[in-house]
């Protein structure tokens, strides 16, 4: 009798560190990224910051919390610290906290090799666009009815790098009967070789309808014609299985601290 075929286990030591190497070095929209003793942040108009990357030897760990949070004070804004399950020290959450971070949302990181991931044969066919300036604000309105938010501040958002940056992201849709369900991005990093998929939201109505599930296909397909040699995702639990048929793999949980200036 024949052995069965089975699928070759991935290695997740290599999309780690590949995922690694990306988050230390990008540069996130509309951002200004800066780097000290192993930190790395990422600057926003509004003095908001987010840290994306840390790699920090023991004894420094508090030099650099607190050095973070200085900058915020000077910037008067919140600072928020993303940290991964395989960052450095292992109890760096917990130092966080003892530094007066409030741990918020976590969720689960996925990576694919793109020249890995395959595109399931039983996906239903539905009406997902490319979209361009003149919808962005139907878009925005989706994201309140899913997860909350300012829709006018975020229609302006997408507008405007819609018209400065189309290059730099796909915004699409997917549609029932010409009404706009759901929505989803991707954007890419060519130096990197990653493009991220982000923002994904369903109207409550539609869902469970495999509108999400070609979102995320069509957004391979735009990340294949970009050149990306890999995508990531954060993922929520219904998400998580979805992306997994497609090829992603979990990597890491990561969790979001949040710190304010007094």
């Amino acid at each position: 009798m024949a052995n069965a075929t089975t699928e070759p286990e991935p290695d997740l030591a290599a999309l780690r560190a590949a995922y690694d190497r990306f988050r230390r070095a990008v540069v996130l929209p509309d951002a200004r990224r800066e780097e000290e003793g192993g930190v790395v942040t990422h600057v926003f108009p509004s003095g908001e910051a987010l840290v994306t990357y840390a790699a920090l030897d023991e004894d420094g760990v508090e030099a650099a919390i607190r050095r973070q949070q200085d900058l915020a004070c000077h910037r008067g804004a919140p600072l928020e610290w993303t940290v991964c399950s395989h960052d450095r020290p292992v109890d760096l959450a917990q130092r966080l906290e003892t530094q007066g971070f409030r741990l918020g949302a976590s969720e689960t990181i996925l990576v694919a090799a793109l020249g890995d991931v395959q595109i399931p044969g039983d996906i239903v066919d539905h009406d997902v666009r490319l979209i361009t300036s003149p919808e962005a604000a139907a878009v925005a309105d989706i994201w309140p009815q899913t997860w909350g938010g300012d829709a006018a501040a975020m229609a302006e958002g997408l507008a405007r790098r819609l018209a400065e940056r189309p290059e730099t992201f796909g915004l699409f849709g997917a549609y029932v009967n010409g009404i706009l369900a759901a929505t989803g991005q991707v954007t890419y990093y060519p130096e990197q070789g990653f493009a991220s998929l982000v923002r994904s939201a369903t109207l409550p109505a539609y869902r469970r309808r495999g509108l999400y599930t070609a979102l995320v296909a069509a957004r391979i397909a735009a990340a294949r014609a970009k050149g990306a040699r890999y995508l990531d995702t954060e993922a929520s639990p219904l998400s998580r299985p979805i992306l997994e048929r497609f090829g992603f793999h979990p990597i890491a949980t990561a969790w979001t601290y949040a710190w304010e200036p007094v």
